[in-house]
């Protein structure tokens, strides 16, 4: 593993001349997501889904960027960009029976940068990300959402970048009127964060104008992502107008099998897990190329073997146990028992069922 961070980890120091160019969101080539554009998002277990929603998913993929640069440039035939399509089929399309997905491409940090402490480097490459990912949601407002209520969703680096822009003061009126709720899964999220944002963490499967958040880890383990295998101690935040790597305090985290926060354990009673059919190269194996490799998702359909069961520890994270989660683990070859990449997949339908609930709750609230 220390090997893996010493390949990935840029060996020069954060230039501002060197930063890729900002895509400009007026054209579709930067979306990753569109409801005119064809796309990974719109595939489900059953079909393909129709388009013009009542509501919006305005989504923000996880790290597909793992070169020895601190951003990733933004163009179409990348392997980074082959990554974010498996991301939006397993991930994005959890929210297509209730919404029109719409997903920017970012020049997002590279995965050192966010795992790792590269000090101001680390800082550096986390601005440029997050300068595309405000742009883009200012632009979605103004020419693309319609008016619509959205949701907000995303996984990993993506929730780390959605949680400043839930902070962001420009946005705070449209948040107010038409935010249904945020799903911020697989990056730390912790209780102190509401003293930062006008919503409330998610203690019901109703409640909208809320956060979800899990970070999901196997039967006693712990979520180990540091080269030589040491817990990882320290996450980055960002906080009063400035990015801090402390240590974590209380996580705010709710169960997505049984919606609360009670430490027990929950079966999940209905096909959730999916996973994808790709045909060509899978990408996910080649971390080191930059130009895509041939990847294409064809479909997603449930797993045969659903046996799975889930809590909330002491500690914030969820914990999964079960044959199904055995089977997934048996590839765990580090051992660290970390089911981060897994999060949407697992929780998929779970995740599905309660977007399209709370979707409903807000239009009877608000729009009837």
């Amino acid at each position: 593993m220390k090997d893996f961070f010493d390949n990935i980890t840029p060996d020069v120091d954060f230039i501002e001349d060197q930063v890729p160019k900002q895509p400009d969101y007026e054209q579709i080539k930067n979306w990753a997501a569109l409801p005119s554009l064809l796309n990974e998002a719109t595939i489900s277990p059953e079909k393909k889904i129709r388009i013009n929603k009542r509501a919006n998913c305005f989504y923000i993929h996880p790290t597909g960027f793992f070169l020895r640069k601190w951003n990733s440039r933004v163009f179409l035939k990348s392997a980074a960009k082959e990554r974010t399509n498996l991301m939006l089929a397993t991930q994005a399309s959890a929210f297509n029976q209730s919404c029109d997905i719409f997903a920017p491409l970012y020049r997002q940090a590279t995965y050192a940068a966010i795992a790792s402490n590269q000090s101001t480097n680390s800082i550096r490459a986390f601005e440029v990300a997050y300068s595309d990912i405000k742009e883009s949601f200012r632009y979605f407002i103004k020419f693309l959402n319609d008016s619509k209520p959205i949701i907000l969703a995303a996984h990993s680096q993506g929730s780390f970048h959605s949680q400043r822009l839930l902070q962001e003061p420009e946005f705070q009126d449209f948040f107010s009127e038409k935010l249904i709720s945020a799903y911020l899964i697989g990056y730390p999220l912790e209780e102190s964060f509401f003293d930062y944002v006008n919503l409330e963490p998610c203690e019901a499967p109703s409640q909208i104008r809320s956060i979800v958040h899990f970070a999901t880890v196997g039967k006693g383990s712990s979520r180990t992502t540091i080269g030589d295998g040491r817990p990882r101690l320290k996450y980055w935040k960002y906080k009063n107008n400035r990015y801090l790597l402390e240590e974590l305090d209380s996580l705010s985290s709710i169960n997505p099998i049984s919606w609360n926060q009670k430490n027990i354990w929950v079966q999940a009673k209905k096909k959730s897990f999916i996973i994808p059919k790709i045909s060509g190269k899978n990408v996910l194996l080649h971390f080191n190329e930059e130009k895509q490799v041939g990847t294409i998702v064809n479909s997603i359909s449930f797993v045969e073997n659903q046996d799975f069961s889930a809590r909330l520890r002491e500690d914030g994270l969820l914990e999964a146990k079960g044959p199904t989660i055995d089977r997934i683990l048996k590839k765990d070859i580090l051992g660290f028992g970390d089911l981060h990449v897994w999060e949407y997949q697992l929780f998929w339908n779970y995740l599905r069922e309660n977007a399209l609930q709370r979707t409903n709750v807000y239009f009877e609230k608000y729009e009837s």
